[in-house]
């Protein structure tokens, strides 16, 4: 399955599975929530896991749209390389974060930024 079709069908369950109260709670995520959605390997329940990990990823490439667009987020900027797969972005990601814990508490969309500035720095411009 291809990772569109994987982000695409997590949302889709999400907007099934939760009540209408905890989706419009689940508006800001943490980086403990984001932590725990990009290693959801241990989980035992397969649909769960699919569900987390498919929320990691979704999140990550949001993220890295809108850096690859020349935006910053949250004051990073990064220049992800453009033979970088997914699976190494969400590894940058997931150490970083792992690295990190005293930063966990802080939103997600930072952890990430930060992260990929700090693994794919853009060249100075002349």
């Amino acid at each position: 399955m291809s990772a569109k079709r994987l982000v695409l069908a997590a949302v889709i369950t999400a907007s099934v599975l939760l009540p209408p109260q905890e989706l419009g709670a689940a508006v800001t995520i943490h980086g403990n929530n984001l932590f725990t959605d990009c290693t959801a390997t241990n989980t035992n329940v397969a649909k769960e896991q699919w569900l987390l990990i498919g929320t990691c990823l979704g999140y990550v490439t949001a993220i890295v749209d809108a850096l690859s667009s020349g935006n910053s987020v949250n004051g990073f900027k990064a220049c992800v390389p453009l033979n970088a797969d997914m699976q190494q972005i969400v590894d940058v990601v997931k150490n970083f974060i792992r690295d990190y814990p005293e930063k966990r508490h802080l939103v997600a969309a930072g952890l990430v930024a930060e992260a990929l500035a700090r693994a794919f720095p853009c060249r100075p411009t002349r």
